[in-house]
């Protein structure tokens, strides 16, 4: 199921407040393991401790340890930091004393875990606890194999609280009168008389470890919480104010349809009691979740009060839209797909609406529109496709079906997201610009280096990144190349935040107040730009002071949580920034004479995405079409106010570039609209090569000839598949259009590079290149650890003086 980025963390669990002294020079802990053949092993961790420098060692005199179990030591004590400031002050000698004569895996991590915060605290673990779960470097319990045959060997060593992985109570067990499921807590405490508690956190482990056995209720094993952060309110830079009043009127929206999803569940038509309960807890998280929103950018985190708004509408549209039609989670009912259809309709009018033009100054907010309109492209792709259920089940059918109906209301509040910031972007503007293809290989390595990161990280470490990459791709596709830029380097931004966490020897603190600082002062520069960076980071800076809150309260599995997650919104916002930079570097470095005054930008006033009407952009050099959002309408070059028929002005480019210029035939009403008259318009003579402007000319004359060749190719690509030509002569054709998109690329890219020698005498902002921003591109392939050691971008000879990393 698709989930957008969880902006708070908020882990309720409070651990028993320990002055560390000194340490424990031995502690031990039992542990069990299944081998192969089904038998239950059970086997002593020790750990013994030493003055030291936080040196990790493993036994050679007892059983073979195996590299994971290795690697989980590394990592118990990489997680004890969170708990302890004296952690490198001992070295740590681990050891296992077992029959079996190898022993390997990572089931044994949150016992490990446990053994070295204890003896860190000078705690002694009470003989008669026991448990299992592997421990990740954020100190979440995660599941293993065998917990019920563990559970009850257990039971049989004299443990009285077996402490097991969040949702491993549910087990399916061959017992004397068959095979059944059982709830373990139960069955255990009835059967053996030992009480099995799930926990999700080493905090949770922690907490129960130390607790009095005769006091837990196995039916009431939450542990005592501690009061959520509460952010402090912020002063924040006006940049990003449109977000504030966004958020304001999401939140007001968002309540209304609140409103109607409660109505429409009052009469609904279903008759699952179960989902109608589902449903309605979904509507009360949701009421929760917008209060949220709405104290969240009372207090200046406009970024998180925006999500969570998001997620609280997606929420609310869910349960409407299912009360109200019920067929919409039958996958034989054809009810979704027809509102997939509906959408995909809308959606593609807005696509039309932002490939017309580029707003300039609003050209940060255009991209954030761009990227969530393909991301709801994507999911509409997805939803068009027959699903396939893989597991036939009543269960399985069900969720996936509500899976469905749940990723068609992220499209659609993706798609009016779009819609809202295109709006910003043209308020913000008063002159575009239509081509973006300055940019066609500006990302190049972006794409490249995430493919190869995401070869490193697990499936569900890289699923944001993988959808950002997605829509790179599809975004290069559609030549929309700023877009592609920023989601190919927010997902490597993502990617980059993740080979950090999962290193043992990253400070993760370190690395992220860091980045807040350089950052900070990077923008501090330009107090009037980078308004999405500036969002990133501002709630990057909350996770950093919620990550001090919980460690400063014993909770390291929370604040270990909350520093993970301020990295990757750091990272994310300093990627942002170098992208916007780079885009805006190019864009002042352009005459005034290339760019179009928008008619309807600058105002101040919300625009309307609805409109058919052109905004008179320009190309580039290129003539540009101005066509309706149907794809009807007439070819104008419009300036100011006045609409100037071109056809005279396309024939009379064609004829002069040398080109062929392959047109569509546009029609309305089946009358041809490329009627205008040559003398209806004039052409100013060329620049010579000996003239100030010939390189620029030449670039124009490259690009006009580029866009022409790939019309020619799509136009030879419609003709074939409607009939119109043979496979043979198509054959020819694309040959022929690809040896020109080809040569023609390459001589552009020479005489971008001669323009970028001329404007550096100038002293000039050059035309984007990847090189502007990937001196050293980012190669996962080649680091011999097999994680991203450089940060992307990496820091520019003109930055501010580079910090020394850890």
């Amino acid at each position: 199921m698709k989930r957008i980025p969880i902006i708070l963390v908020f882990l309720t669990l409070l651990l028993v407040s320990t002055t560390v002294w000194g340490a424990l020079p031995t502690s031990s802990l039992k542990v069990f393991a299944v081998a192969p053949d089904g038998t239950v092993l059970e086997a002593t961790l020790g750990l013994k401790t030493t003055p030291g420098n936080g040196t990790v060692w493993s036994s050679v005199s007892g059983p073979l340890v195996g590299t994971a179990t290795q690697s989980t030591e590394k990592i118990a004590v990489k997680v004890a930091k969170n708990y302890s400031p004296d952690v490198e002050n001992f070295d740590y000698f681990f050891s296992i004393d077992s029959e079996a004569s190898v022993v390997d895996g990572p089931s044994a991590g949150s016992a490990m875990a446990l053994l070295v915060v204890s003896s860190l605290r000078d705690q002694k673990i009470p003989t008669n606890v026991g448990l299992t779960g592997t421990i990740t470097n954020t100190g979440e319990v995660g599941p293993v194999g065998g917990v019920f045959e563990k559970a009850k060997e257990a039971s049989k060593n004299g443990i009285k609280l077996f402490l097991i992985p969040q949702g491993e109570s549910k087990q399916v067990v061959k017992l004397p009168d068959g095979v059944k499921n059982i709830n373990l807590p139960e069955y255990a405490l009835k059967e053996w008389g030992m009480k099995v508690v799930e926990t999700r956190t080493l905090d949770d482990v922690l907490t129960y470890a130390f607790t009095n056995i005769d006091t837990i209720d196995i039916n009431q094993t939450t542990p005592a919480e501690t009061p959520a952060y509460i952010p402090p309110k912020i002063s924040t830079n006006p940049v990003v104010s449109p977000m504030h009043e966004l958020n304001t009127k999401f939140i007001e929206q968002t309540r209304e349809i609140m409103k109607q999803a409660q109505a429409a569940l009052n009469q609904t038509l279903l008759d699952d009691d179960g989902l109608i309960e589902v449903l309605s807890r979904t509507l009360d998280e949701s009421e929760k979740t917008v209060n949220e929103a709405e104290l969240l950018t009372q207090n200046g985190y406009e970024y998180s009060a925006g999500n969570y708004t998001f997620l609280s509408k997606v929420n609310a549209y869910f349960v409407h839209d299912v009360a109200e039609d019920p067929e919409l989670i039958d996958l034989e009912s054809d009810a979704l797909l027809e509102k997939v259809t509906e959408l995909e309709t809308v959606v593609e009018k807005q696509q039309k609406i932002l490939d017309k033009t580029v707003p300039i100054e609003g050209v940060e907010w255009y991209i954030a529109a761009q990227q969530r309109l393909t991301w709801a492209q994507l999911e509409i792709a997805k939803l068009k496709d027959t699903p396939t259920i893989i597991v036939v089940t009543e269960d399985a059918i069900h969720a996936q079906a509500v899976e469905r109906v749940q990723n068609y209301e992220f499209a659609k509040s993706w798609h009016e997201s779009s819609q809202e910031f295109y709006d910003i972007a043209l308020r913000m503007s008063t002159k575009g610009l239509k081509t973006q293809s300055p940019f066609v290989d500006y990302y190049a390595d972006f794409v490249k280096n995430a493919q190869n990161g995401l070869e490193i990280i697990s499936t569900a470490e890289g699923e944001d990144a993988q959808r950002r990459l997605d829509a790179a791709v599809l975004d290069q596709a559609g030549l929309r190349h700023l877009s592609a830029a920023m989601n190919s380097a927010s997902a490597l931004a993502l990617i980059n935040a993740t080979l950090v966490q999962n290193d043992s020897n990253a400070d993760i603190r370190q690395k992220l107040e860091e980045t807040i600082e350089s950052l900070d002062e990077k923008m501090n520069a330009q107090l009037t730009r980078y308004a999405w960076a500036r969002l990133y980071l501002d709630h990057a800076k909350y996770y950093l002071n919620s990550a001090n809150y919980y460690a400063n309260n014993n909770q390291g599995a929370a604040a270990a949580s909350n520093l993970s997650s301020g990295l990757s919104l750091a990272l994310l916002a300093e990627n942002t920034y170098e992208v916007i930079k780079d885009v805006d570097d190019y864009y002042a470095s352009l005459p005034a004479s290339r760019f179009t005054i928008l008619e309807n930008g600058g105002t101040g006033l919300p625009v309307s995405t609805t409109s058919g009407s052109s905004n008179g952009v320009g190309n580039g050099g290129v003539i540009p079409l101005s066509i309706g959002e149907n794809g009807e309408g007439s070819i104008v070059v419009q300036a100011g106010q006045n609409e100037i028929p071109v056809t005279g002005i396309l024939l009379a480019v064609a004829l002069f570039l040398g080109v062929v210029l392959i047109a569509a035939s546009l029609t309305r009403r089946g009358k041809n609209v490329l009627e205008t008259p040559l003398e209806s318009v004039s052409l100013s003579p060329a620049p010579t090569r000996e003239s100030n402007g010939f390189t620029l000319y030449r670039v124009d004359q490259l690009e006009a000839q580029l866009m022409a060749a790939r019309q020619g190719l799509r136009h030879a690509e419609h003709q074939y598949t409607q009939g119109g030509v043979s496979q043979t002569a198509y054959g020819e054709m694309t040959k022929h259009y690809q040896n020109q998109i080809r040569t023609i690329t390459k001589d552009l890219r020479a005489a971008n590079s001669e323009l970028r020698k001329e404007r550096a005498k100038k002293h000039a902002t050059p035309t984007p290149e990847k090189s502007t921003l990937l001196d050293n591109p980012l190669s996962p392939r080649e680091t011999k650890s097999k994680k991203i050691t450089k940060k992307w971008p990496p820091k520019k000879k003109a930055s501010a003086t580079k910090k020394t990393k850890k």
